[in-house]
Order: C-alpha cells, then sequence, then structure tokens
C-alpha cells in the first residue's frame, strides 16, 4: 500500500482572490549517514539551494476532552508552536492522513512575534494543552526539478529526507506521484510507503524525545535549554 502524504494548508493571511487551498503532496524516509551525505553532495550542485532551517517544535499532545468529544469530527489533532530560524508560528493541522484530498489533512497557522513565546504557551495551556514533546531539527531545503527536497536531522531520530510537490486539486495528484516516485528511484532512496510504518517511526521517537509539561514547568524552562533556536 502506498500513501500519500497529503495535507491542504491554509495561509493566516488574508487571500486577494477566491482560491482552493494548495495541496502538499509528500513523502518522507530515513536515511545512513552516508546516503545523507551522497544525497547533500548531489543537491548541492545540481540543486538550487533555498535555505538552512533551524527547527524547535512544541508538538502538543491532544487533551482527553477534545480527543474523548462525541462531536469530535478528525481523526487527528496536532497542535505545535514553531520556530523556524527565530520566527514563531502557532500550526494547527487536523484529519487523517488516509482520508481522501478533498477532506484531507488540513493546516491552518498564525504568525506570532519572537518575544511572544511565553504567551503562545499560556493561551495553549488555557485551552487545554500543556504537555507537549520538544523536537529540535535541522534541514537544508532545495529545489530540483520543480521538486522541493529537503534533507534534515531530528535529534534521537537521525537523518531524513523529505520530497514534497505542489498542486491545486486532485487531478494534478497523479503527476505529483509520478514526479515523485522517479525522483526516489533516481536517487536510489526509499520513502515510507505505509502509514503504518510512518506512524511506528513516530511512536519510537517520542519515546526518546522529551516531553514538556507546562503546568510543571515553564516556558523560560525551555528556553534556556534551548537557547540557540531564540536567539535567530
Amino acid at each position: 500500500m502506498v500513501i500519500s502524504f497529503v495535507q491542504i494548508e491554509r495561509s493566516s493571511k488574508p487571500a486577494k482572490y477566491d482560491h482552493m487551498p494548495n495541496i502538499e503532496v509528500e513523502y518522507r524516509g530515513r536515511l545512513s549517514t552516508r546516503e545523507f551525505s551522497r544525497l547533500k553532495k548531489f543537491m548541492d550542485k545540481n540543486g538550487k539551494f533555498i535555505r538552512k532551517m533551524d527547527r524547535l517544535s512544541l508538538i502538543y499532545l491532544c487533551p482527553k476532552a477534545i480527543k474523548e468529544s462525541p462531536n469530535q469530527k478528525y481523526d487527528d489533532i496536532d497542535v505545535r508552536v514553531r520556530l523556524d530560524n527565530g520566527e514563531m508560528e502557532i500550526v494547527l493541522k487536523y484529519g487523517s492522513f488516509e482520508e481522501e484530498v478533498g477532506g484531507g489533512r488540513k493546516e491552518i497557522s498564525f504568525k506570532m512575534l519572537n518575544d511572544q513565546f511565553d504567551e503562545a504557551v499560556d493561551f495553549l495551556k488555557v485551552l487545554g494543552f500543556h504537555k507537549a514533546y520538544v523536537q529540535a531539527q535541522k534541514k537544508y531545503i532545495y529545489r530540483y526539478n520543480n521538486i522541493q527536497f529537503e534533507l534534515g536531522y531530528i535529534k534521537h531520530f537521525g537523518n531524513y529526507f523529505e520530497v514534497e510537490v505542489i498542486v491545486k486539486n486532485k487531478k494534478e495528484m497523479e503527476s505529483a506521484n509520478s514526479k515523485i516516485f522517479g525522483l526516489c528511484k533516481r536517487l536510489d532512496i526509499k520513502y515510507m510507503d505505509d502509514l503504518g510504518i510512518y506512524q511506528k517511526a513516530i511512536d519510537a521517537l517520542n519515546k526518546k524525545q522529551e516531553l514538556f509539561d507546562f503546568h510543571k514547568q515553564t516556558a523560560k524552562q525551555l528556553i534556556r535549554k534551548y537557547p540557540e533556536y531564540f536567539k535567530m
């Protein structure tokens, strides 16, 4: 079974024209140190380098009251506070990866000022979100043959790649999948083609990642522990 990790992204900025949100068709896979080095050399030579990103994410556990709500329409609610090169946003993802594109996994994000980290943590705590895994990662982003290609490293997880194509509608997905499959074959890399395998990898990562409880710990404690992500 091949699973296309699809999410529909909505910008927090008002749109100038009415249009459907973009759909991200993306695949991920793990890499050995040797594979990572080989691919980075290839992309440095043949791809267009976009930027290097240092990312710190707080990946919140969904409160029990929301998870067990009889009115809950979505299989997954994923709330994050994310800092990318020091720029902060609150991100909400919802829906299942296995759903059809028309009701697929959606993302809504809100930009916040860099000095509002305490307020973001307090805001979510009031809503019931207080436990979060802390995920630190570094990645390099490239464009290659109109495909976004990322090489990254996540603490406790290791090296990985992510391949992404943006499409406008469901009809364009088949072409996007073909492009991604062709690139992975050309680069001799294997993506996670089963959602169960992907989920097991995430579960194993969560067991190793630090879990912060903001009922017992403070935002300032986290800032002191990861100062490099707050001084971009």
